[in-house]
């Protein structure tokens, strides 16, 4: 149905709408920075992550774990990536920083 003509012009259509992307220049001079807390009963951690731009970063990391489950380093259901690959899964990645919090 998405490839007939009627569906295929909305498309364009919309697609003219979305306001320009970053370009890649700006893309590499990004960063991006993620803040995460978890709390058990009385017991509080965080943890700062510091990473390049988000989309290029997703689109490096998946590529990543697309080649390790191709080669067979998965498990099966629903995973996390920290959960399969470890913790400092990401920290293996070009400009990547964790700094836990107290």
């Amino acid at each position: 149905m998405l490839s007939s003509a009627p569906w295929q012009a909305w498309l364009k259509a919309c697609a003219g709408l979305l306001p320009p992307g970053q370009s890649e220049a700006e893309r590499r001079a990004s960063r991006m920075v993620v803040v995460a807390e978890a709390m058990a009963g009385a017991r509080r951690v965080g943890a700062r992550l510091r990473a390049p731009e988000a989309y290029t970063f997703t689109a490096t990391t998946a590529a990543t774990i697309a080649r390790r489950v191709i080669a067979g380093d998965l498990e099966t259901g629903f995973q996390t990536p920290a959960r399969v690959y470890g913790a400092d899964f990401v920290l293996a990645f070009d400009g990547v920083q964790r700094e836990d919090l107290a």
